[in-house]
């Protein structure tokens, strides 16, 4: 075995603990997994950018978090726990810890925003029509969504959104032994 092969394996990164310590007592060092870029390194600070809107149920999910942060579909991080992940080629999986700071939301009952609340919004608009049906996913949003108990949402396998981090710390899955070994 290389000494390169060795430290990779044996290194912990001190950034987690100084920088993620929140994220680690709160999820009970309960993995968070999130799907990203062959490209990156093993171990990766990533920048939370906005992203374009490129559907209909945005403008719902941002007005039912609008006390929480502007644009937060477009400026959040989603990730899943262990339970709920699906690796997803080409990219990879990768452990996310987001930095002291963050914020969270989840429903136990979404796995994946994008496609649960799509299907609900495309029913309500046929059923109500757009303004109506607007209003209606805004409210179920609102009321199925929690920020309390982090280590519960990642356990039943909710899809998490991380919001208010200009940036979160990624580690590649298959580049260490063990989630714990991080520790």
């Amino acid at each position: 075995m290389l000494t390169s092969d060795l430290l990779k394996h044996t290194t912990t990164h001190p950034e987690l603990q100084k920088y993620c310590s929140s994220f680690i007592v709160e999820s009970h060092e309960i993995p968070l997994l999130k799907n990203l870029s062959k490209r990156y390194m093993d171990f990766q600070r990533v920048k939370v950018r906005k992203q374009k809107a490129h559907d209909d149920i945005t403008p719902s999910f941002n007005e039912a978090f609008t006390n929480q942060t502007h644009d937060i579909r477009q400026r959040s991080v989603f990730a899943n726990g262990q339970r709920s992940f699906v690796s997803e080629s080409p990219s990879e999986p990768f452990y996310v810890f987001p930095i002291d700071g963050y914020q969270f939301l989840y429903s136990k009952i979404v796995e994946d925003s994008f496609d649960a609340y799509t299907q609900v919004f495309e029913s309500l608009i046929d059923q109500f029509g757009p303004k109506v049906g607007n209003k209606m996913l805004t409210d179920v949003l609102k009321f199925s969504y929690t920020d309390d108990k982090l280590a519960e949402g990642i356990a039943s396998g909710s899809e998490i959104v991380l919001y208010n981090i200009p940036f979160y710390y990624a580690v590649r899955v298959s580049s260490i032994p063990s989630y714990h070994s991080l520790f």
